[in-house]
């Protein structure tokens, strides 16, 4: 490993940084809907890749036509609005305390 060699490479790699950036930012607008900015800005590289490809290989089972569990993380979001909607939808003075 000669010094010359490592300097040519660190271009490159810097290029192939550039280069994926783009990708993480369309990739989170694909998961976007499962996860809040804060919690993709927490997360590791290692793990938004595998969440990525997680969907990726969910979305490919379904295309070629396989019945498929969702992903935990496809469905924990979703829950999460439904429980908004049937809060806002219960009133505290509709409630009344249960006959004995």
């Amino acid at each position: 490993m000669s010094p010359e060699k490592s300097q040519e490479e660190s271009p490159e790699e810097d290029t192939e940084r550039t280069e994926r950036k783009p990708m993480v930012k369309d990739a989170f607008k694909d998961i976007s809907i499962y996860f809040t900015k804060e919690e993709w800005a927490e997360m590791g590289d290692w793990e938004k890749t595998r969440y990525r490809n997680v969907k990726r290989n969910y979305n490919a089972l379904i295309t070629i036509g396989l019945r498929a569990t969702r992903p935990a993380f496809m469905c924990h979001r979703r829950q999460a609005i439904k429980l908004q909607v049937d809060d806002t939808e219960d009133s505290d003075e509709e409630w009344t305390p249960r006959q004995q």
